[in-house]
């Protein structure tokens, strides 16, 4: 859970569209006990196909060596949000923005029609310095010691999938 919730990290939700092309864009999130929130505009392409199948797939990253991901499946819950937006989009611009920025980022809000979104972590992956990682599945390429495994992200009933036993570094 610590790698979804600090740090300067976006979110890149993956959602369906009614012929099942993909659409993924960025967006700024916190984390809400179980769940990843997230605000979004009614009529924008993720407000629409949440409303219609309100399922999300987003992936979060660090894009600097040796890399780590985590990617969380889940239902997503929609909320109306008139007048009560305002605090959370303030504490999403919080992580993403320059210190001391946050309420002038966090007041670019989507609008009267903004919707919260719950997204119920129940599924995990993730791996934490994947640059180590190419070696143990066989690829050249210098490795100094294997990948962390994103493991404990969530107590029950989150399940995580796709991680090796953890290893100390060598």
């Amino acid at each position: 859970m610590e790698f979804l919730a600090v740090g300067t990290r976006t979110g890149k939700p993956a959602t369906a569209s009614e012929n099942g092309a993909p659409h993924v864009a960025p967006l700024w999130f916190a984390v809400d006990g179980g769940d990843a929130v997230f605000t979004t505009g009614h009529d924008r392409v993720k407000g629409r196909r949440l409303r219609v199948d309100p399922r999300a797939a987003p992936s979060v990253d660090v894009q600097e060596f040796p890399y780590s991901f985590a990617t969380v499946r889940g239902p997503v819950r929609i909320e109306q949000a008139p007048g009560g937006l305002l605090h959370r989009t303030i504490r999403f611009a919080g992580r993403c923005v320059p210190p001391g920025r946050a309420e002038e980022y966090g007041r670019r809000d989507p609008g009267p029609t903004a919707l919260v979104c719950r997204l119920r972590m129940e599924h995990i992956t993730g791996f934490a310095d994947i640059a180590f990682r190419t070696a143990l599945h066989g690829t050249a390429g210098p490795v100094t010691r294997p990948a962390t495994p994103v493991v404990g992200l969530m107590s029950s009933p989150c399940r995580t999938s796709g991680v090796h036993p953890k290893q100390a570094p060598s």
